[in-house]
């Protein structure tokens, strides 16, 4: 390899390759592939610790969905009183609003027949 002053070798473009990640992609995939392998090999060798691991579990995950679905549903129910609530409260308000209406109006009338006098 002949090399001129100032340039730099091609090592060097190898290693500026991988460092700014042009094949950490591919890095990623063999990775990737290689703890596949493994996960399944370790399966397969402790194929009965494996199901007690997930017999364990499983009682444990009905357990913590259970009680999301109850908190989920509480919260769903305090939500839909909360809304029945503010609906009475808007009814009421509608009803409040119509007697204050009357009342503006009457009073505008009074003061149209107080400015006339």
């Amino acid at each position: 390899m002949m090399m001129w002053r100032g340039q730099a070798p091609d090592s060097y473009f190898f290693i500026h390759f991988l460092v700014k990640g042009g094949q950490s992609n591919m890095k990623t995939l063999i990775g990737g592939a290689i703890a596949a392998v493994l996960g399944l090999i370790g399966i397969v060798a402790w194929f009965p610790q494996f199901l007690t691991v997930v017999a364990g579990t499983i009682p444990i995950m009905l357990l913590l969905g259970g009680a999301l679905a109850i908190y989920l549903g509480v919260d769903e129910l305090k939500d839909t009183w909360t809304n029945e609530e503010n609906a009475e409260t808007e009814a009421e308000t509608g009803e409040e609003v119509e007697k204050y209406k009357q009342e503006i109006s009457e009073l505008k009338e009074e003061i149209e027949t107080l400015k006339k006098d």
